[in-house]
């Protein structure tokens, strides 16, 4: 039954001053979502408004839609519930109305404001209890008839503090000395440094970094940042990887553990070792919460001996090293030296999840320069390495699909598929497998930092923030993307002095496209007119070599419509003609 035609006329009024505000103006997907909601409201169907539903009638699904394996609905009316809050806390404070969207529910309530914020009139009285009867009434036929069982929303997993990080051990690994002279085996000094980092992010209990440099050449600043530092030697390689790991208290440089261990897939012996130093430096931890750090541990230690994706055997390992070289130096050469490596490699075992997940990423690469002429600058290069033309980056997504098929508790493959969706825009699908990697390794900074940049896309910028700023001290040297978040948000919110502080940090790295598109934009929040100015012609030839989009290259590193149109609007507001 509709609502009384007064009150239909004074709702479908606030609605377009809710919807006509810049922040609304700049999510049409959102406003899309506000808009069919209160209409639904209005014609007295909000009994039809289900997670399903609005999945079917705004989101494109299909019949075989299921609420609880994919959040699209979720996300999307947590974020508006977001965004509403935020309207009425400032532009709409005044409005003779709010809406709101209470949690558990996707039926709207309306009601006026609080007395203290809006004296009331007689008639306005009997208005608002018109709106709160017929949300409550329209809630409770949802609650009795709705085949469909009601999906109330649990509250997100605590985020950890960086306070809580920061007083965890601190260890720096350096590169392991290879003492095999065998040159079969050149990559495997630096990727083992680099497989040890990452074996240890499941003790969460550490702060785990890693150097370029040798122990005798940590620099001051290097030895500053660590309470701890792990080097050691590959004294051999066959029939197991042999080692020695030496644990030093830093800085007094003392050598408090000394052990000769092998690492194989038969062998416990490594994974005791992993344990053991994380037991060793977390026990400063007293009292039952020191019972739970080492409940923790044992429970990693064991899951670790069992996991299906550690690497199996040393020609595995070896390509696993390759792959590792590549993603730290990016060239043509190590890509095709790793990508060969591991095509080799898996003709043996088809079902290895590790390595089907890394030749994913290399493969998408591939197929990346085999599509863009606008990286011509490789071509020669790459046209030297003789690769496939036939690839595409539909077949990385592929590689990665299967990864993660092959086992499903691979946080690595889960959190390379992540960025296989985001490339190809299934941000919904990425928020799944970065939850997933998350729950299996929450101590991998990689995963808090594209978690965090998904939760930007979604505008849930508070929760982005917080998390880049958790992945940024679980690895401060982390790559470019660890404060994507922070600075699209700054830019979102027009915070110069923020997007100034992380433009050092979101640059790292990046070729002269990236670093003058984001030098663009913080100079353009910041009046920074002398950048400006400087960087005007620059980016002015970007946006004319490609007209049909002139965010083109700018989307390779993904982005939502809020971010890009905020990118549209300081570009015309700094004078860039498109």
């Amino acid at each position: 039954m509709n609502l009384p035609e007064t009150v239909s006329n004074e709702i479908n009024a606030e609605l377009q001053r809710v919807v006509k505000s810049s922040q609304f103006k700049s999510s049409p997907r959102i406003t899309e979502l506000l808009e069919h909601i209160i209409q639904a409201h209005i014609k007295g169907k909000s009994n039809n408004l289900t997670g399903i539903t609005i999945a079917q009638d705004l989101f494109g699904m299909d019949e075989s839609f299921d609420p609880s394996k994919n959040p699209v609905v979720r996300v999307n009316v947590a974020r508006l519930r977001h965004m509403l809050d935020k309207y009425y806390q400032a532009a709409g404070q005044s409005n003779p109305l709010k809406i709101s969207i209470p949690k558990g529910s996707y039926v709207p309530l309306i009601e006026q404001p609080s007395a203290t914020e809006q004296p009331p009139s007689h008639h306005s009285q009997r208005f608002r209890w018109a709106l709160v009867l017929s949300s409550l009434v329209a809630a409770t036929v949802l609650l009795l008839f709705s085949k469909t069982p009601i999906s109330i929303e649990k509250p997100n997993e605590r985020f950890v503090q960086v306070e809580e990080i920061k007083r965890y051990p601190t260890v720096i690994i350096v590169p392991f000395e290879n003492l095999t002279n065998d040159p079969q085996f050149e990559s495997l000094e630096a990727g083992f440094q680099r497989q040890l980092v990452a074996d240890f992010y499941p003790f969460r209990v550490l702060r785990v970094l890693q150097s370029e440099a040798s122990f005798d050449a940590l620099s001051e600043a290097e030895i500053r940042k660590a309470d701890y530092a792990i080097s050691g030697s590959i004294n051999s390689v066959e029939p197991v990887i042999d080692l020695t790991i030496n644990l030093i208290e830093l800085p007094g440089q003392k050598t408090i553990l000394k052990e000769r261990v092998s690492r194989d897939s038969g062998s416990s012996q490594y994974f005791d070792m992993l344990r053991d130093i994380s037991s060793q430096l977390s026990n400063g931890f007293a009292g039952p919460e020191g019972a739970l750090v080492k409940e923790r541990i044992n429970a990693i230690k064991d899951r670790m001996d069992t996991n299906s994706h550690t690497i199996k055997n040393l020609s595995a390992f070896e390509c696993f090293s390759r792959f590792r070289e590549y993603l730290s130096a990016k060239k043509i050469a190590s890509l095709k030296s790793a990508y060969n490596c591991l095509e080799e490699e898996l003709e043996y075992d088809p079902t290895d999840s590790t390595l089907t997940s890394a030749l994913a990423l290399l493969t998408y690469d591939i197929g990346y320069f085999n599509e863009h002429e606008e990286i011509a600058y490789l071509k020669a290069e790459f046209g030297e390495a003789n690769f496939d033309k036939t690839i595409t980056t539909k077949d990385g997504l592929n590689l990665a699909k299967k990864a993660v098929k092959l086992d499903p508790s691979n946080d690595i493959a889960r959190g390379n598929l992540a960025d296989f969706q985001m490339a190809f825009d299934d941000i919904d699908g990425a928020y799944i497998s970065l939850q997933q990697a998350i729950t299996s390794n929450r101590g991998n900074p990689a995963h808090l930092a594209n978690f965090a940049i998904v939760l930007a896309y979604m505008g849930r910028w508070e929760e982005a923030e917080q998390l880049s700023k958790e992945a940024s001290a679980r690895n401060p040297d982390g790559d470019w993307y660890y404060s994507l978040p922070v600075f699209y948000k700054a830019i979102v919110e027009g915070d110069g002095d923020v997007a100034k502080q992380c433009l050092p940090h979101v640059t790292k790295n990046m070729g002269n496209y990236m670093t003058n598109m984001f030098s663009f934009f913080a100079a353009s929040v910041s009046n920074d007119h002398e950048s400006l100015n400087n960087l005007r012609p620059i980016i002015q030839g970007y946006v004319d070599s490609h007209q049909d989009d002139p965010l083109k290259l700018l989307r390779i590193s993904g982005g939502s419509e809020e971010i890009f149109d905020t990118f549209k609007r300081e570009m015309r507001r700094s004078g860039i003609e498109f």
